[in-house]
């Protein structure tokens, strides 16, 4: 396995990933040698609980240029006592360094601009806390993963633009992927459902159900552009389809971390 205990779930806006990162954590059924956390799970462990943790974290890597806005953060070396040491430094500067330029593009819409911002806050954060922790001998499902940030890109980008070459090229691995692909239509209904009873990604927040079509099929083929680069890495995934029944999935998804951890994990 790479140093991340992270297992990402990949797939567009609402294709299931929430559901079956939710099934998976309920089921009892692998084979217990590590723990398999949700990245809430893990931070609620009391020995890792602290308020600030991820933006401290992040700050090591960041330093706010004289209170500027966020895409003028520069960075800056810490201590080498740092809780990040065991973190490839260059690879993760390198990356931040391509999300803050892509999150501050000015032709951006400014709420875009502020997903791509909160992205690099949260998201980033938390992984890259989870991956200064590897030997701790968890597995750390993410719904939310690195791997893929349609909220990264202009939908008007044709796949792959050139930002998503870089992109993808930078990000920092996951041990492993579990990819949801689907039919789009199939997805489409199930925004649509959702969206009317107020539950709904905020990237479809004002979309109408043409929009999100159109929006469903350039996630899906983003989605399938970065699951091939990081497969290309070296990243082992599973290969999912959201048309399958959850029970399906999730037996296969239970059977391929099982098959993680007897070849891969080392505790």
């Amino acid at each position: 396995m790479t140093a991340s205990s992270v297992i990402e779930i990949i797939g567009p806006a609402g294709i299931g990933k929430s559901t079956l990162c939710k099934a998976l954590l309920r089921c009892p059924n692998h084979n217990g040698q590590v723990r398999l956390l949700s990245v809430a799970q893990l931070l609620s462990i009391p020995r890792l609980k602290s308020p600030k943790l991820l933006h401290e974290l992040l700050q090591r890597y960041l330093i706010s240029n004289n209170n500027a806005e966020p895409s003028r953060l520069l960075f800056e070396r810490r201590s080498p006592n740092s809780i990040i040491q065991d973190v490839s430094s260059e690879e993760w500067r390198r990356f931040i360094a391509i999300c803050l330029d892509i999150a501050s593009k000015d032709y951006r819409p400014s709420e875009d601009r502020l997903l791509g911002m909160g992205f690099i806050y949260n998201t980033i954060a938390a992984r890259l806390f989870i991956d200064s922790r590897a030997g701790d001998g968890n597995f750390v499902l993410m719904d939310e993963p690195l791997g893929y940030r349609p909220s990264m890109f202009n939908p008007l980008e044709v796949v792959p633009s050139p930002m998503m070459e870089k992109y993808y090229e930078a990000v920092p691995l996951p041990g492993a992927i579990i990819y949801i692909s689907g039919n789009v239509s199939t997805i489409v209904e199930r925004v649509v459902k959702r969206k009317s009873t107020g539950h709904y990604a905020q990237r479809h927040k004002r979309l109408s159900e043409a929009e999100i079509r159109e929006d469903t099929k350039w996630a899906a083929f983003l989605a399938d552009y970065g699951v091939q680069v990081m497969k290309e890495r070296g990243v082992a995934v599973l290969d999912v389809n959201a048309e399958d029944d959850l029970s399906i999935n999730l037996e296969k998804s239970i059977a391929f971390i099982n098959e993680l951890q007897r070849t891969h994990y080392r505790p």
